[in-house]
């Protein structure tokens, strides 16, 4: 990547051609790395390992210097065709809770998402989250922002692991995502069951030792279903996941599961939103003087869209848990 085409993609990605644009400028170091200059308040750096990994959100055009326009690729990154999805199950939950912190309230915040039953991954995040804190003073957050269970084998261990006290030295938030609250709606009402067992729920019920292909085979109502899943499933895992809030707004970022509802006031958004959201915001960000760090959209590595970094790397195909840090006003990966 050259400096025009740095240029460029610093324009295309943070919407700099656009009143409101985040973007201030896009600087690649000797090592190869890129650090992109985001004016949110003071300003943050964002800063990528290397220039392969900076992947921008498309529908965008990147703007040449000489005034030239190139079209990038419509979604060619996305490891599988998205769609607008709605939630699947019935029922209703009552207003996940909305947190504010101070800007500076932590020295260090350290931001994954979408884990999907990935234990392992959880727990070695954790250790490189550790290792690289050892010299931080002052408070430290984990912030994860949704998705705990399905598609990967070790859901039940990844809630129980969540359930317990964070590493000495930090705190540590969880937000909810749409597969959570799924996963709650099934327990509390299971309707539907075959909807969900197609969301990727399977994997979830294995992980608590329920063979719900061999109790489908043998015709098991829903009722009898139920009882398994009431039995096998601990209480306090549905608990846990009822409890989790769905935004948390510090200074100037916002930290969600899918995003927002392009233009509209943060008070306003609704849960479905803020769980399932995926076009208009991926193309048009937030529409707010916000940049908002996401999951929920799966990509090969993290994507830099307008006012917008979604961190969801899909670990369950990949092995990769993105960690997103912010220092001060500096943005990073780990």
């Amino acid at each position: 990547m050259d400096d025009r085409q740095c240029r460029c993609a610093g324009r295309a990605a943070f919407g700099h051609d656009k009143p409101g644009g985040l973007a201030q400028a896009v600087q690649q170091k000797g090592d190869g790395s890129v650090v992109l200059n985001v004016a949110i308040g003071s300003g943050y750096n964002v800063e990528a390992p290397r220039s392969g990994q900076l992947l921008m959100n498309t529908k965008l055009r990147a703007v040449a210097a000489m005034g030239e326009k190139s079209q990038m690729g419509y979604m060619f990154n996305y490891l599988v065709p998205w769609r607008q999805q709605i939630p699947i199950l019935t029922g209703s939950h009552k207003k996940r809770d909305r947190l504010t912190f101070a800007e500076g309230d932590f020295a260090a915040v350290y931001a994954m998402s979408d884990v999907h039953g990935c234990y392992s991954e959880l727990v070695e995040a954790h250790r490189r989250i550790e290792a690289d804190a050892e010299r931080i003073p002052g408070p430290k957050l984990i912030l994860l922002l949704g998705d705990y269970v399905d598609r990967g084998p070790d859901s039940s261990a990844v809630l129980e692991f969540l359930s317990k006290p964070p590493p000495p030295g930090f705190q540590r938030l969880a937000l909810c995502g749409n597969h959570d609250a799924e996963l709650v709606k099934l327990y509390r009402k299971p309707t539907r069951l075959l909807e969900w067992l197609g969301f990727a729920g399977t994997e979830t019920l294995n992980s608590y030792g329920i063979d719900i292909e061999h109790l489908l085979q043998s015709a098991a109502g829903n009722e009898m279903i139920a009882r398994v899943i009431h039995n096998m499933i601990p209480e306090r895992h549905i608990q846990f996941l009822e409890s989790l809030p769905i935004m948390l707004q510090m200074g100037r970022v916002v930290f969600v599961h899918a995003g927002i509802r392009p233009g509209i006031d943060l008070k306003r958004q609704k849960d479905s939103d803020l769980m399932w959201i995926r076009q208009p915001f991926l193309d048009e960000g937030p529409q707010l003087p916000f940049l908002v760090i996401h999951g929920h959209t799966p990509a090969r590595i993290p994507t830099f869209g307008p006012q917008r970094i979604g961190i969801d790397t899909a670990v369950s195909a990949t092995g990769r848990l993105t960690v997103l840090t912010i220092k001060g006003t500096r943005v990073g990966l780990l």
